[in-house]
């Protein structure tokens, strides 16, 4: 486990205590991430 990804995790912990935020960073994430190769 790096450093990454227990910000990464802190983080979604931070924002997933409610759950519109939770799936806003989910639908964010999956969007915007395989739209690197674009």
């Amino acid at each position: 486990m790096n450093l990454a990804s227990v910000l990464a995790n802190f983080w979604k912990w931070q924002y997933c205590s409610r759950r519109e935020y939770c799936s806003r960073v989910l639908f964010i994430g999956t969007v915007h991430t395989p739209r690197v190769n674009d």
